[in-house]
C-alpha cells in the first residue's frame, strides 16, 4: 500500500481522541458524557481511516468532494458491510450513546462511570481495526 495521506490523517485524528479520553480517565470519569462522545469520535475517525485505507469511495456521498466523510447512516453501513456484525454491534451502541450523551437531557441523571467506561472498552475495541 502506497501513501495514503487521508488514512494517516484520519488514524491520527483517532489516537488524538484516544489519548484524549485517557485524560479524562475512562476507569473511573467525573465526565462519563464527555467519555462517551469522545470514545464515539475515536471509533468513527477509526472507521473513516479504515474505509480509506480500503478505497472506500465516499465521493459517492459526499457530493464528490473525496475529503468529506459520509453522513453517519454510510458509516453505518460501511461499519455494517466491510467489517463484521462484531464491530457493527459496538459501533452502533457507541453512535447510540453518544447521540444520547449530546441531546438526552436526562442523560447525566442516568449514565454512570462503569457504563462510559465499558463504552469506552467498545471504542478501543473499534480502534483496534487499524493497523
Amino acid at each position: 500500500m502506497g501513501f495514503n495521506p487521508l488514512f494517516d490523517a484520519l488514524k491520527k485524528h483517532a489516537l488524538h481522541d484516544y489519548n484524549l479520553v485517557l485524560s479524562l480517565d475512562p476507569k473511573n470519569p467525573k465526565y462519563p458524557d464527555w467519555v462517551i462522545i469522545i470514545s464515539f469520535y475515536m471509533a468513527l475517525h477509526a472507521v473513516n481511516a479504515h474505509a480509506a485505507q480500503a478505497g472506500w469511495n465516499w465521493s459517492k456521498y459526499s457530493k464528490g468532494d473525496p475529503y468529506k466523510i459520509s453522513r453517519h447512516s454510510q458509516t453505518l453501513r460501511y461499519v455494517s458491510k466491510q467489517l463484521g456484525k462484531d464491530v457493527f454491534k459496538k459501533y452502533n451502541r457507541l453512535y447510540q450513546e453518544c447521540w444520547n450523551a449530546r441531546y438526552d437531557p436526562f442523560f447525566l441523571k442516568n449514565i454512570t462511570p462503569s457504563e462510559a467506561s465499558i463504552l469506552f472498552e467498545l471504542g478501543e475495541d473499534v480502534l483496534s481495526i487499524l493497523p
